[in-house]
This record gives C-alpha cells, sequence and structure tokens, in this order.
C-alpha cells in the first residue's frame, strides 16, 4: 500500500507539470479533430439328482432375460441429437443483430463480438460519440481552494482544503479533499516549473487500483490577484484518468478540457486560495491539447 501511495505521490508531484498545456482563449478553439446378466450359478452338488435335471430345462426361461434387450430402447436417448437445433444458436454469428448502438455509431462484429463504432466524423469519448470538428460542450465545474504552495522538487507536498464538483456528459463528480495517513493528499497546489500554479484533486483510492480520474486546474504565476470575470485570466481545467505504469504515474487519457469564466484568486506568503468556475468541452476540437488520446470509456 505504501508503494502505492508513494507512486500516486509521484503524479500529485510531477504527473502533470510538463505534460499539461494550458488552454487558449475561446477563439483559439480550434476544429480538429460487443450394464451381464449374471447366469445363475448352479450348485456342483446338486447334479447328484440328475433325475430332477430335466427340470432344468425352465432355466430355458431365463430366455427371457433377452428382454432386457428392450433396454436398447435407451437407444432413443439418441433423440437427445435434437439437441442438435442448439445449432441454431448458429444466429449469434451476427453478434450486433439484437444491438442498439449510441447515436452516430454502428455496430461492428470484432472477433464474434459486437462493437459500437462511431461513424466517420466523430470520436468515442466515455461512450458516446461526439463530433471531430464541433466544439461540443461536455459539462461545467465549480472548485475552491485554500492551502499552501509546494515547491515542485518537494518530495512529500502538503495538501489544502477546498470542493470540486463537476459534470462530464451528463454525469456528476465530487471529488472531497482527503489525506491518507500523510503519503497521499488531495487537493494539493504546486509552483510548477512551466510557469503555473496547478491545484490537483485525485478520486480517493479504494484498495488496489492501477488507474484513477483526477482534476487539475492551472493558473498562471504571474495572475494578479483580485477578481477576473472576463474569461481571459489564462488558467485552464483538464479531467481525465491517471495510470500506474511500472515506477511511474502518468495520463493514461482525457475526457475534458476547459478554461475558466470566473476566477478570484490570492496569492501570497506561499498561500493560494482560490474560487473559479468554467464550463468543460470536448479535447477533439482543440489544438493545444497535444498527443494526449481521448478516454473512451
Amino acid at each position: 500500500m505504501k508503494k502505492f501511495l508513494i507512486l500516486l505521490i509521484l503524479f500529485i508531484f510531477f504527473g502533470c507539470e510538463n505534460n499539461v498545456t494550458t488552454l487558449k482563449n475561446d477563439e483559439e478553439l480550434v476544429n480538429d479533430t460487443n450394464v451381464v446378466d449374471n447366469e445363475d450359478e448352479v450348485d456342483d452338488m446338486d447334479f447328484g439328482d440328475s433325475g430332477d435335471s430335466g427340470n432344468s430345462g425352465d432355466s430355458g426361461n431365463t430366455g427371457n432375460t433377452g428382454n432386457t434387450g428392450n433396454t436398447g430402447n435407451t437407444g432413443d436417448t439418441g433423440n437427445t441429437g435434437d439437441t442438435g437445433n442448439t445449432g441454431n444458436t448458429g444466429n449469434t454469428g451476427d453478434p450486433c443483430s439484437n444491438v442498439d448502438c449510441m447515436e452516430n455509431a454502428t455496430c461492428e462484429n470484432q472477433n464474434g463480438e459486437a462493437v459500437c463504432v462511431c461513424v466517420t466524423g466523430y470520436h468515442m469519448n466515455s461512450g458516446e460519440c461526439i463530433s471531430d470538428t464541433a466544439v461540443t460542450e461536455t459539462g461545467s465545474y465549480e472548485l475552491d481552494f485554500d492551502g499552501p504552495i509546494n515547491p515542485s522538487e518537494n518530495t512529500q507536498k502538503t495538501g489544502g482544503i477546498g470542493s470540486l464538483s463537476f459534470s462530464h456528459l451528463g454525469t456528476e463528480y465530487t471529488f472531497n479533499p482527503f489525506n491518507l495517513q500523510e503519503y497521499l493528499q488531495s487537493p494539493v497546489a504546486t509552483a510548477e516549473n512551466n510557469g503555473t500554479f496547478s491545484i490537483v484533486w485525485i478520486e480517493q483510492p479504494t484498495g488496489f487500483i492501477t488507474e484513477f480520474k483526477f482534476f487539475g486546474f492551472y493558473i498562471p504565476q504571474n495572475l494578479s490577484n483580485g477578481v477576473h470575470d472576463s474569461g481571459d485570466a489564462g488558467a485552464s481545467a483538464i479531467f481525465g484518468v491517471m495510470e500506474i505504469a511500472g515506477q511511474s504515474v502518468q495520463i493514461k487519457c482525457i475526457k475534458s478540457i476547459g478554461k475558466e469564466e470566473y476566477i478570484e484568486i490570492d496569492n501570497g506568503d506561499g498561500n493560494l486560495i482560490v474560487e473559479a468556475d468554467g464550463a468543460l468541452i470536448d479535447p477533439a476540437a482543440v489544438a493545444t491539447v497535444g498527443d494526449f488520446s481521448i478516454c473512451e470509456e
């Protein structure tokens, strides 16, 4: 468990600082993107009564045991050959016959399994087919944070307090603060080497896991204190999945990205206080996302 926690710490310390590109302004959002009958033994001593041995002819009645040949009727069990009718299950040769895919998708037989595939011009995002080029809103977020700013080089960081609620394609999420024996805390703020303050929330682990959801919010370090409500503060958000691969923690895929519509910041004496909200969109239409893949499930 300690090893797992340490790995997750690596994510919070290093997982996003060089992998997340802040979003541009709205106008820079661009279009891209299933059983022997035993014969009666004769007592040898009875042969002395040879006169009566004629009666032994009655033993011919044992021929009636031939009726046991009727057990041959059990050959009727051959009718179970009718189970060959289960050959009708051969109809499952088309696994798509009873599958209804989501909008903008068709069913394909892939190695005997029905798989819904988005039609040309659409891609899969969390089980839905989204346009490759349209800027599709996937949800929104609200957050607040109050806590210390950790230097990026620190190997153990101190978390803060704060709430995070957001939606993604109709699913509501809430990531609450937690502290696991001081080894893993969320949320955590860090002064990244790329000139941003990152505030990262992760879903609280339950048992052994190899991947987990995260939400990151990134603010320019040179953003002046106060309220910024015009959507031009340069802050950005990202919702996705991290995975533990060997000895590292890295981004597996992303689900939504966004920018702030409102932010109030107070950065002073090594502490960061932030309130913000904004919209989330599908990543495909934003050029600045880079090479991160979009989460299909």
